[in-house]
């Protein structure tokens, strides 16, 4: 239980930026980075938050550079139908490798990671959204580790799929879940269902997902 809170502390949930740059990837690509760092101590301003040290209202050039140095290779997507209006593009690393899907190889595996950051008309990086599929987590884990990196929660939401937040309220369109919490930052845990191959005594792969959201940018849309 110690080995899987660091590993999801040093990996998932990595402090600053500087910090993170400290971090080696790995051979495979799509694999989580080892992260050396202490553990961080809480942060209250929700501008100065990050979600494995990936942080919002930057350029997207700079974004793309280290996005790139812990997670591989970076690539632009053009504005989708379903996004938020004040998303205009977007660049992803490894865009659907954390779900399990049939056909798809290596998707949904332990270790993969999957990143996507929305870029507003001029370039700057309005929300950023993290995904690692893990080996079985319990919840309480995935509850303390999180609250002791950014505090007590401000909303959450249990059950099947264990959800929390911190930070302002956002329109529910710039929400991960439109159901809540609608947080500028919000933690989501869910279990990545495997349909084939897997034996019903094993313990499920769980992903846990982080979302960043610029709540002064999106104040300002209002």
């Amino acid at each position: 239980m110690i080995a899987t809170i660091a590993f999801v502390v040093t990996v998932a949930l990595a402090a600053e930026t500087k910090d993170s740059q400290v971090a080696r990837v790995g051979a495979q690509r799509g694999r989580a980075p080892t992260v050396q760092v202490a553990m961080p101590q809480q942060v209250s301003d929700t501008e100065r938050r990050d979600v494995a040290g990936l942080r919002v209202g930057g350029r997207a050039k700079d974004f793309k550079t280290t996005a790139a140095r812990l997670f591989g290779t970076v690539r632009r997507v053009h504005r989708s139908p379903g996004w938020h209006s004040g998303y205009a593009s977007a660049l992803q690393v490894n865009p659907m490798q954390c779900f399990a899907m049939p056909g798809r190889k290596h998707a949904g595996e332990a270790g993969n990671v999957c990143v996507t950051a929305f870029l507003d008309a001029n370039d700057i990086v309005r929300a950023v959204r993290i995904e690692r599929v893990f080996p079985f987590v319990d919840v309480e884990t995935f509850r303390a580790t999180l609250v002791r990196r950014y505090g007590e929660v401000d909303a959450e939401r249990d059950g099947a799929r264990w959800s929390l937040g911190w930070g302002p309220h956002l329109n529910a369109a710039l929400a991960y879940d439109s159901s809540g919490p609608r947080n500028a930052l919000t933690a989501h845990y869910r279990e990545e269902a495997e349909h084939i191959g897997r034996s019903l005594a094993a313990a499920p792969k769980i992903r846990i997902t982080l979302q960043l959201v610029d709540a002064a940018w999106a104040a300002a849309l209002k």
